[in-house]
């Protein structure tokens, strides 16, 4: 059973090892900083280097003939709502 056990810690040894020699020769050493984060919040910005997006002229989002109408399924579930008094 030791040995087993031995076996899975030298396992994942080697894994971490692995993974720090990728991260180092490929220059992807904001990896260190996710796994040791692991998860998103709100204020990661921080944290982590940030890049502005510009742009020369902005343009306007168009909105669908579709917009706020109900199509397919939506039909459907209005209607199931309205059946069962949740509109």
């Amino acid at each position: 059973m030791k040995k087993v056990i031995l076996r899975i810690v030298q396992f994942i040894i080697i894994i971490a090892v692995v993974f720090s020699v990728y991260a180092f020769i490929s220059g992807k050493t904001y990896l260190f900083k996710a796994v040791y984060h692991n998860f998103a919040a709100i204020d990661d910005y921080k944290i982590f280097t940030n890049n502005t997006v510009t742009i020369a002229q902005p343009q306007p989002w168009h909105q669908s003939n579709a917009y706020n109408k109900l199509i397919g399924l939506g039909i459907m579930f209005a209607k199931n709502n309205k059946r069962f008094g949740c509109d």
